[in-house]
């Protein structure tokens, strides 16, 4: 970009084309004969400095005020006729076509060269650049007419000078000291003048003080003085005046280059309009300030009681005690005062319910034992209190509320409770849990009940004791603390809580209680256990090798979320061993045994890591529609060998429903039907297809097997019972006869009556699968017997899966 404007002893002088017109010809030859002839006078080379820089101004935008300051620390003329100035990003702009910068002396490159004149009087010329500096910091280089780099600066904002008012200044024009931070100082600019002087050099900056001063209150005052010589300055004296009813004067010493501030107190008798008046060494300088009406500490009262209460619910605080002013006045809420409040309680005929007297102390604001009031019968009630003593000046006005009692229990809410915790806590470190109680009929809004909660441990056995607390507000988060304890080794605690007392007609309690199970990790490793094939597998101890070698790390989450959502997760999978890894990983929302994101490991997939690899990958998943609104844990979870690893985080799913944007094909999309297969192949193996979410219990003639896999193999003869459970409901049942040839015609014979299936042919000593569709009236009792033996540990399976 070529530059057109320079100004000289404070003038623009406009080199644009359209001017050139207004000369003869002949005398522009004259005058380019001229330039040519200044040109081969002065060379176009030098050791020019950048000497100051304004990169982020705070009189006015970067856009017009900002500016560079070059200087010519050598005693000869320099020619800067084609010399560029380049930022950062590339960008080479043109300082002029013919300039000369004299020994000594200073050349300014503004952005606005007629912005800068009306902050700046200066005498030095100044050139036009358009340049755009970054408040963040950039490299500034500045080349001759050759191309010659002649001196280059990379500035940063932690140098200072960022927006502050000040510009960063050279202190030494040593060019090998361009980027050297020690050299560079934050100071109230000095455009066109020495940044610094060898002898002391006083400058008297401004007059500081506080935004709001008060009658009969001490305020500050401060004087900034800037020493710009290299000398320290001894035993300077600074004097204030303000309308000559107030002189005070100091002796400072200020070491060289370097800024103080002078601190005056001042304590106002009157309101009204001052001036204030700082001399230095000669210079002076003038404030006028306003002085407020003098004020005092006040103390209000308030009722903070609702306006509806609850029958037999104990309310604690019935007022709210605020003292104005304490701040404004050089006080602290830390200092207490002390009140004495006197309060009653009448109904709606007059008749006295309740009279009483409380003294509390008060630092700024309080509301906790401002008396207390358990209503016993419904109706209408007026509560009336006073201010009767306090260590303040107070208004002794009485202040009334009508307040209205309800039974809350003709109130139909419907609540529900739930805890969140981080999964994993550390032994003898105390963290918070949070309970939350939701009221989703929108009749009990952020009104009061009872819960009880504990800790045990994954046997049932209390760790910490159930404590009832006196109330808490529904809709609203309640925060515990708990500082596990644990001898050696990692152990699972359940956090659980309880609604105990719902104050309410709760249409639905089957969602009162709620539970939250938590891994502490303890202080050292317990004794091993003794010696026996599983405690010394080497596979097992492979497997968990692998498992602590990956790192699973959420890079983003949507955390918030509405029904039928669908969103993507962003996970970093890193190898920390040195064999290669082999895994699955899945992810799922869910509330207790409840998965919201369809199935639990519906987004499947296989990962190969090679050693000390990284990968990012992404899983997608997506909010049921029917989903309720709360709030839900989201899992991460892998399996290397058997052996699982979790990455778990807290989600928020809102009450809104994002329609999909095209019709579901029903027939693509038809839920098929699960599907048992059954087979033998030197064992027993069975297989179950198409059931989302399901689980199996297999009843053998040796042992049980409650599973949410579905594939098992066994190698034992004899009878199977096998069913399929989902959401706690028997989706079929089937029995299986599995031995020899001779077996399976002996349990033909014996159940002839009822249709058998044989898979297979049978021969002599070769395995064999019978089928046999049971008879609903044979087996109701045992079937029943059955699923009631083996829910509880159904749901307790559940609830260690997720």
């Amino acid at each position: 970009m070529q530059l057109k404007n320079i100004l000289i002893n404070s003038k623009v002088i406009n080199l644009s084309e359209g001017n050139k017109n207004i000369f003869p010809c002949y005398f522009m030859k004259i005058i380019g004969l001229l330039i040519l002839f200044q040109f081969l006078l002065f060379p176009c080379f030098g050791q020019v400095v950048i000497n100051e820089i304004m990169y982020n101004p705070s009189r006015c935008s970067d856009s017009y005020c900002e500016w560079i300051e070059i200087y010519n620390p050598t005693n000869n003329a320099v020619n800067l006729t084609g010399w560029n100035i380049y930022e950062s990003s590339k960008r080479e702009f043109t300082i002029i076509t013919t300039a000369i910068i004299e020994p000594k002396n200073y050349f300014i490159l503004a952005k606005k060269p007629e912005n800068f004149s009306q902050y700046w009087n200066i005498s030095c010329p100044i050139a036009e650049v358009s340049f755009s500096l970054k408040n963040s910091g950039e490299i500034i280089n500045l080349t001759d007419c050759f191309s010659n780099t002649i001196d280059s600066v990379t500035y940063n904002n932690t140098w200072g000078a960022d927006g502050d008012r000040n510009s960063l200044q050279r202190i030494n024009s040593t060019q090998n000291l361009s980027n050297n931070p020690m050299n560079w100082i934050a100071l109230p600019p000095s455009p066109g003048k020495p940044n610094f002087y060898e002898d002391i050099t006083l400058e008297l900056l401004e007059i500081l003080t506080e935004e709001k001063i008060y009658a009969n209150k001490t305020t500050i005052i401060f004087v900034k003085i800037l020493n710009h010589g290299m000398e320290n300055a001894t035993d300077i004296s600074v004097n204030i005046s303000i309308n000559n009813i107030y002189n005070n004067s100091k002796t400072v010493n200020i070491s060289g280059i370097n800024i103080s501030e002078i601190q005056f107190e001042w304590t106002p008798i009157h309101s009204g309009n001052y001036t204030i008046f700082a001399s230095l060494d000669g210079q002076t300088m003038n404030n006028t300030i306003s002085v407020l009406p003098g004020i005092q500490k006040n103390t209000i009262l308030g009722i903070c009681l609702e306006t509806e209460i609850l029958l037999y619910l104990e309310y604690p605080s019935l007022f709210k005690i605020e003292i104005e002013n304490k701040k404004e006045i050089g006080d602290n809420c830390e200092r207490k005062d002390n009140m004495t409040v006197q309060y009653n309680i009448s109904n709606s005929t007059g008749g006295l319910i309740k009279e009483n007297i409380f003294t509390v102390e008060v630092g700024c604001s309080k509301t906790a034992d401002t008396g207390e009031w358990t209503p016993n019968q419904t109706g209408n009630f007026t509560l009336c209190g006073r201010i009767i003593n306090a260590t303040t000046t107070f208004n002794s006005t009485l202040i009334c509320k009508n307040i209205t009692v309800v039974d809350s229990k003709t109130i139909p809410c419907n609540l529900t409770i739930k805890i969140s915790a981080p999964l994993i806590w550390s032994v003898n470190e105390k963290s918070k849990y949070y309970i939350f109680v939701n009221d989703s009929s929108g009749n009990y809004p952020d009104n009061q009940i009872k819960i009880t909660y504990w800790i045990e441990d994954y046997f049932g056995n209390f760790i910490k004791n159930p404590y009832t607390t006196a109330s808490i507000k529904t809709n609203k988060n309640s925060s515990r603390d708990y500082t596990p304890k644990l001898n050696c080794g990692t152990a699972a605690h359940i956090i659980k809580a309880e609604i105990t007392n719902t104050y309410c007609k709760d249409i639905a309690q089957e969602d009162n209680l709620a539970e939250k199970m938590i891994v502490v990790i303890g202080g050292g490793e317990c004794e091993p256990c003794p010696a026996c094939k599983k405690c010394t597998s080497s596979k097992e101890k492979e497997s968990a090798k692998k498992t602590s070698n990956l790192k699973i790390d959420i890079l983003e989450l949507t955390d918030i979320l509405a029904r039928n959502q669908e969103f993507t997760t962003k996970v970093k999978l890193k190898n920390n061993g040195n064999d290669k890894l082999l895994f699955e990983i899945y992810s799922y929302a869910y509330d207790r045994k409840k998965c919201i994101t369809g199935g639990w490991s519906s987004n499947k997939e296989s990962i190969s890591l090679k050693k000390q690899e990284e990968k990012i990958i992404y899983l997608k998943n997506k909010i049921k529609k029917d989903a309720a609104p709360g709030e839900y844990s989201f899992r991460i979870r892998t399996k290397i060998d058997g052996k699982t690893k979790d990455l778990t985080e807290t989600i928020l799913v809102t009450s809104e429903i994002i329609e999909d944007l095209q019709e579901i094909n029903l027939e693509n999309n038809m839920e098929k039907l699960p599907e048992l297969k059954i087979w033998d192949d030197e064992k027993l193996r069975i297989n179950l297809s198409d059931c989302e979410g399901c689980k199996l219990i297999i009843v053998g003639p040796e042992s049980y097997t409650i599973t949410g896999r579905k594939y098992r193999v066994f190698k034992d003869f004899g009878k199977y019972y096998i069913f399929a459970i989902k959401n706690s409901d028997v989706i079929f049942n089937e029995t299986y006869s599995w031995g020899e040839k001779e077996i399976v015609d002996d349990l033909e014979n014996t159940f002839a009556d009822k249709p058998i299936n044989q898979l297979s042919n049978a021969t002599t000593n070769e395995i064999t699968g019978k089928i046999t569709e049971i008879n609903p009236d044979w087996t109701k009792k045992f079937l029943s017997k059955i699923i009631k033996s083996f829910l509880p540990l159904i749901k307790l399976m559940e609830n260690s899966i997720q």
